[in-house]
């Protein structure tokens, strides 16, 4: 979906091929940063770039898919981080990432406010859900400041390739419409 929203400090729009440089070097190079995520991490730019052009940008246009690249106004050429969501079914899935330099300064607090009342107010979504690794601590600080509530283990892939045996156990967190409006509006 297109999209291009300010906050204080923030622009949150969608990615362009210039943007796999800034990418691969706040958070798609860092192995630790890919601990918790789906993918490993990239050996060099290119593979960044591959991702932008076959995964990233051909679905710009998809209603149901917003792959948000996250910057700051000063500099909104650096990519800081990413923010996900998937519509399916009323609900939206997320998922998100920030590159180390920027972390522990509500970036990510910032960017998801922004990101869900966008979604609760222009699309049919009910409820957000967000699934991440036990022992992600911080994600699970993040989900608890934005109004997120527990609702379920889950047996995850480590890695989006990952053979069936390499399995870690994952939270589910999920936060309703009328809970964030009651709580944000």
């Amino acid at each position: 979906m297109r999209i291009n929203i300010m906050t204080d400090r923030l622009i949150l729009r969608n990615y362009i091929i210039d943007d796999a440089y800034s990418m691969y070097n706040n958070f798609y190079c860092d192995e630790q940063l890919s601990t918790y995520m789906a993918w490993y991490p990239h050996s060099n730019v290119e593979c960044t770039r591959n991702k932008l052009v076959t995964q990233i940008i051909p679905y710009i246009s998809d209603p149901n898919i917003h792959n948000v690249a996250i910057t700051k106004k000063e500099k909104p050429e650096n990519v800081i981080g990413n923010f996900k969501a998937v519509i399916c079914d009323n609900n939206a899935t997320i998922g998100y990432i920030l590159g180390k330099n920027f972390q522990h300064q509500g970036y990510i607090q910032e960017t998801c406010k922004s990101i869900f009342n966008y979604l609760f107010d222009y699309t049919s979504i009910d409820k957000i859900c967000a699934c991440f690794e036990k022992e992600n601590i911080a994600s699970a600080n993040i989900l608890g400041k934005l109004g997120f509530i527990y609702v379920k283990d889950e047996i995850e892939k480590r890695k989006i390739d990952s053979n069936d045996g390499d399995i870690v156990h994952c939270l589910g967190y999920e936060l309703t419409k009328e809970v964030w409006l009651n709580v944000n509006k």
